[in-house]
Order: C-alpha cells, then sequence, then structure tokens
C-alpha cells in the first residue's frame, strides 16, 4: 500500500480469477462434449440392435400371416363340407390343420436397453414415441390375441374334435410354411355325426374368426414396424 500498487495487485486478483473460472467453464464444456458423445455413441448402438431386431420381427410376423392365411383356408374347406355334407378328398388333411397351434414371440433387446434402468432417451420424438407404440400398442396385442386362439384351441375345439375324430398316430402330418415336425393327423370316426354337429361347425367358425382377428392385427403390426424401420433407417443415415 505504501508503494502505491493496491490497483495493480487487485487487476491482478482479477486476472486469476477469470483464468480460473474460464478454466472451470472450459473444462465443463469439454465434459459436456464428451458425456453427449458418449450419449450419441450409446444411442446409435442401440437404436441399432432396434434395427435388427425389427427386421427380424418384420419376418416373423410376415411368416405368421402365411400361417393364418393356410390355417383360415383350411377352416373354409372344413365350413365348405359340413355345409354340403360330404367329405372333400382333403377335408381330413384340412381339418388335422386348423388344430395346428403355433406361438409368437418379438425380439426386444434393443428396445429393453432403450426403456432400461440405464436406458439413453432418444433424442427424435417422434421417433421415440413410434417405438413405444410399435412396442407397447402393437406387440403386446399380437401376443394377447394368439393366446386367446390357442386358449380356444385348447378349450373349446379339441375336446369337441376328440369326440368325432381319431388321431392316426402312424401317419406324418406336415405343413407347408410351419416348422418340420409333424403334427396329428385328424381322421373322421363317423362323417354324418361330423356333418350334423352344429357345436363342432361352430367352434370351427368361432376360431376362423380368431384367425381373421389375428390376421388383421398383425397386418397392422406389419405396416406400424415398415413405418418405424423407415423413420429408424433415416435417422441412422444422418
Amino acid at each position: 500500500m505504501k508503494e502505491g500498487k493496491v490497483t495493480s495487485y487487485l487487476l491482478y486478483a482479477i486476472g486469476e480469477i477469470v483464468l480460473v473460472v474460464a478454466g472451470i467453464l472450459i473444462a465443463v464444456r469439454i465434459d459436456s462434449a464428451r458425456v453427449e458423445r458418449t450419449r450419441q455413441e450409446r444411442e446409435e448402438k442401440i437404436l441399432k440392435q432396434i434395427q435388427v431386431d425389427l427386421e427380424f420381427n418384420a419376418s416373423h410376423v410376415a411368416g405368421m400371416l402365411r400361417k393364418l392365411e393356410f390355417l383360415d383356408g383350411a377352416a373354409d374347406s372344413v365350413l365348405k363340407s359340413i355345409k354340403n355334407k360330404k367329405q372333400s378328398r382333403s377335408f381330413a388333411a384340412q381339418a388335422s390343420m386348423i388344430h395346428r397351434r403355433f406361438f409368437v414371440g418379438f425380439t426386444s433387446s434393443g428396445y429393453n436397453q432403450l426403456i432400461g434402468p440405464i436406458g439413453v432417451a432418444v433424442q427424435n420424438d417422434s421417433l421415440r414415441n413410434q417405438l413405444v407404440q410399435l412396442y407397447e400398442d402393437h406387440f403386446g396385442p399380437v401376443v394377447q390375441k394368439q393366446n386367446m386362439l390357442n386358449s380356444h384351441l385348447y378349450e373349446q375345439l379339441l375336446p369337441k374334435s376328440n369326440e368325432l375324430f381319431e388321431i392316426r398316430q402312424n401317419i406324418e402330418f406336415k405343413i407347408p410354411e410351419f416348422d418340420d415336425n409333424a403334427m396329428d393327423f385328424y381322421t373322421p370316426i363317423n362323417e354324418t355325426l361330423i356333418f350334423n354337429n352344429h357345436s363342432f361347425a361352430n367352434t370351427v367358425i368361432n376360431q376362423k374368426r380368431l384367425f381373421q382377428i389375428q390376421t388383421n392385427q398383425l397386418e397392422s403390426t406389419q405396416e406400424m414396424i415398415d413405418k418405424t424401420l423407415t423413420y429408424l433407417n433415416q435417422e441412422l443415415s444422418r
């Protein structure tokens, strides 16, 4: 103070403070950029996994639609024979086909990472909403309707069929578009009993309705998958 250097020291101190603050701000910005880069890399990795999952699920849905087309056609053939009270040449095969059961399941490893406890938020709001809608509002109902279809088969159709058909254990029966496993072959015990059994006919009609309900759900899901995949591919190509 005696030397009159107070102003110089104050300016020096202020300069030090400015340098420290500037250093902290630069460090924070660098760290924020690093965190954001890490988040972007993780988001891209998860979206690519979802892309792979959706491509698999699209193929799975297409396969289920082909299965249901076979089953619906088989139900039509059975009902036509009942209406005409006359077996077609393929009646036993068609009757066997409508008893074919299959299960659905969707791959969701990428989506599970997205919504998990350490999930990453998708920055594109439209894409995020489409993914949630697809997995929550489409895949879930597909599984529910398939469970309904299989339950009707087990609880309604099979008990009636066991009274009207004989299962031929020595005959292997395979259906195109299904897996390679052979299924039961149902041979009519008495065709007159079948053709006059209104309860059996009504059960086949209800099973056919469930085929159609599931088909409608799958077609809607297929459309949503295609829409989401297109959007996702555009996002990943940026």
